[in-house]
Parts: C-alpha cells; structure tokens; sequence
C-alpha cells in the first residue's frame, strides 16, 4: 500500500505520524526503531526502511521541501530485495 503524502490517509506508527513529515521530523523516530533492534537500511536512493516491519519511508517534494510517504509492504513483498544497504 502506498501513501499520498499530501492527502493521506494518515499512517501511523504506534503514536507516531508517518504520512506528510519533514524528514527532520521522523529521525527521531528512525533512530528510535534502529535502537529497538529493527535492522535500518537504505535503499539506493536514500530512503530509510525497516524491512522486518514492512515500511519503507519514501520523499516526496512539494515545493521547496519534502515530505514522507509510507510504503506498506506484507508477505512475500516485505522480503524481497529493495536495493538497500545495512547501515553498520
């Protein structure tokens, strides 16, 4: 499932908005996921992703700055390959 990142609907993680952020807005939250023990990775474009969870955070601009976009993906599409990096 993926997310409009300007009209939703809103996903949530937990208490925590995902949908239309400032990538400064979800670090906190990334870096909180990481240290839980979920593996952070990055796809060849930067996007940050929890594959064990299903989400990957794509950017989408809008004017000047951009805003998040959660990737949903279950089953079989969490495990496949999304060109990402383990961050060590």
């Amino acid at each position: 499932m993926v997310v409009d990142h300007l009209r939703g609907p809103q996903v949530s993680f937990g208490d925590e908005a995902l949908t239309g952020r400032l990538p400064s807005e979800l670090d906190p939250w990334i870096d909180r996921m990481a240290d839980l023990g979920h593996e952070l990775l990055f796809t060849s474009n930067g996007q940050p992703s929890f594959r064990d969870l299903g989400i990957l955070l794509q950017l989408r601009p809008n004017g000047d700055r951009s805003y998040s976009r959660p990737v949903l993906l279950g089953g079989q599409w969490a495990d496949r390959d999304w060109e990402a990096l383990p961050i060590i």
